[in-house]
């Protein structure tokens, strides 16, 4: 057998020589400045995602590159991207979504790209540049047309926007100045939502403050009372724009906006409502996303001709209003297909030609149809005269032809029907006398014939109410040169023109 000593021979020595270092070699742990790279690189890995480009490479003065380099250097919030996958070493920081980065980087861009130490109410806190520039009102749309039409006795009427929602993450947190370190929701001319924007590994939603609404105007609706020292100016980031995914609204009408109307924005879903009235934008018309209800692009300088409606989608647009622009072609014969929701038809002061397209009966909805000053053509379709939903509209200052029918007792909601400086012909019809709605009637430089009917009269002035605002050529003395006129006994001298 096999017995132990009694005293072995291996005992340890007294001072070991397998001492650990102070700096074991054997595990790895990445630096601070490492942690700064990785973070770094996830930023500028969604930028370049946004703006499609590397943000490395920009020029100094490009708004893009300036809005980087305040994102993650200046901002003083000190944003920070999550990594994926999470990491435990980011504790320095506030440490944001992907979502929420490249959000507050757009709103950036918007605003060097556009001016924004110009907005009055949007100081600047990267420069420090607190002082504003003034601006002079540009001429409204309406101003323009009766510029024009001064020597012709011509009124526009007046044409009031339906009132919009303005979405806030909370209607009492006060704004702040763009750039500054709250929450970008929170600042000025931005409306937030809390949305859903995805579902995470475990199935549950992920909610996060989109922006809905960017609403930055440059005076009222009607192009009244501008804000005081706002230059709104610039071409609009169209790339970053069209990121921003939950957009509904986009206000900046009676600017200085300048450069063609991003495709990438007016492509957005969720996007219902876009104000460019009163700018410098050129370009064509984009097409645009079925959701879209509200488009005013009136007064600015834009051609080529309307969008085509594709025949398979079904438009929610209640609003176009394209007036005071230099659009040409025709009106596409689709747009009654496929907007059966329009209730305003604006493309006044345009260079629109063809004829009334046939399918104008199916816009059931359409109220208000305003395309005088085109040179439009033809003699009136019959499916005219079954848009019995119309109350207001001007054809006037085109160059129909033939005559009006009786059938046009069938427009029964008419107010004010404005046909005058177009080449209408034949005898004045008694139709008008059903209308009796009609408040404002305009027939005069025409080539009407004849003898105004007994109907016609009580119309004009009626035994009891308030005499119907009608101009008519029935003046011979003071036009002896005209060929066509019409005889109105019961005309009164300001009727008759």
């Amino acid at each position: 057998t096999v017995s132990p000593t009694a005293n072995p021979t291996f005992s340890p020595t007294a001072n070991p020589t397998a001492l650990p270092t102070a700096n074991p070699t054997a595990s790895f742990s990445p630096t601070t400045e490492f942690l700064d790279v990785l973070e770094r690189t996830a930023a500028i890995d969604i930028l370049r995602s946004i703006s499609e480009i590397d943000i490395t490479q920009m020029k100094d003065e490009d708004p893009r590159f300036k809005a980087a380099i305040w994102l993650m250097e200046k901002d003083q919030a000190n944003l920070k991207v999550k990594l994926d996958p999470p990491d435990h070493r980011q504790i320095h920081g506030e440490f944001v979504s992907a979502n929420r980065y490249a959000q507050r980087y757009i709103l950036a861009v918007i605003y060097f790209a556009l001016n924004g130490n110009e907005w009055a109410g949007a100081a600047s806190t990267a420069d420090g540049n607190n002082s504003f520039g003034g601006r002079k009102r540009r001429m409204r749309g309406d101003e323009r047309i009766n510029e024009i039409m001064m020597d012709k006795n011509m009124k526009i009427p007046s044409k009031a926007k339906p009132h919009r929602r303005v979405l806030s993450e909370d209607s009492d947190e006060p704004k702040h100045p763009f750039l500054s370190s709250v929450h970008e929701c929170n600042w000025e001319f931005v409306g937030c939502e809390r949305t859903v924007i995805g579902i995470d590994k475990e199935g549950n939603k992920v909610r996060d403050s989109v922006v809905k609404n960017i609403v930055l105007p440059g005076a009222d609706s009607n192009g009244e009372n501008p804000v005081p020292g706002r230059n709104v100016s610039g071409k609009l980031p169209g790339k970053e724009l069209g990121k921003l995914k939950y957009l509904e609204e986009i206000t900046m009408n009676h600017n200085k906006l300048a450069g063609s109307i991003p495709t990438e924005l007016m492509a957005l879903d969720d996007l219902y409502w876009v104000d460019f009235t009163g700018n410098d934008m050129t370009g064509t018309v984009p097409q645009f996303g079925e959701g879209l209800q509200y488009l005013y692009m009136g007064d600015n300088d834009l051609s080529g001709e309307l969008p085509a409606f594709e025949e398979s989608k079904e438009y929610q647009m209640t609003h176009l209003w394209i007036y005071n622009n230099n659009l040409s072609g025709s009106i596409p014969a689709t747009m009654g297909t496929n907007m059966k929701h329009m209730t305003m038809l604006l493309l006044y002061g345009n260079e629109l030609s063809s004829v009334l397209p046939s399918t104008m009966d199916m816009l059931t909805s359409l109220t208000w149809l305003d395309l005088a000053l085109n040179q439009l053509s033809g003699n009136l379709p019959d499916e005219f005269y079954s848009s019995t939903s119309l109350e207001n509209v001007y054809l006037n200052y085109n160059w129909f032809w033939g005559n009006v029918r009786p059938r046009i007792r069938n427009l029964v909601n008419l107010k004010e029907l404005w046909l005058d400086n177009n080449y209408f012909s034949g005898e004045i019809t008694s139709g008008y006398r059903f209308l009796e709605e009609l408040t404002s009637l305009q027939l005069h430089n025409n080539s009407f014939t004849g003898e105004v009917p007994e109907l016609f009269c009580d119309l004009v002035n009626p035994p009891s109410g308030a005499p119907l605002d009608v101009t008519l050529n029935c003046n011979r003395q003071l036009h002896t040169e005209w060929q066509d006129y019409v005889e109105c006994n019961c005309c009164t001298e300001s009727q008759c023109i």
